[in-house]
């Protein structure tokens, strides 16, 4: 879905195209739309309006990847993965009872 993005500037890219054609593969394979890529879309579309005026050229998968790297490793860091495991475990007599 995003593959046709990357590595374009933000002038080249149109986020209502990317949120159409994932609402369309949502619907294609009969998948619920959650409300909250409605606001998403909503969002996207205003930073691309004013990311547009502001810098047109800026390349958005560059700029977010380191970003996007730590945020991956704090969320699927083994250590992370191994509390979360531990903390539903905890939950588990609670659901039992």
């Amino acid at each position: 879905m995003c593959e046709p993005i990357f590595e374009k500037p933000l002038k080249d890219i149109s986020f209502g195209q990317v949120l159409m054609r994932l609402f369309q593969t949502a619907r294609r394979f009969n998948m619920e739309v959650q409300p909250q890529l409605v606001l998403l879309q909503k969002t996207l579309l205003n930073i691309e309006g004013l990311g547009r005026q502001l810098y047109p050229d800026l390349d958005l998968w560059s700029t977010a990847q380191p970003f996007l790297e730590r945020w991956m490793r704090e969320r699927v860091s083994p250590r992370n993965v191994l509390q979360n495991l531990h903390s539903q475990v905890e939950q588990l007599p609670h659901l039992a009872a």
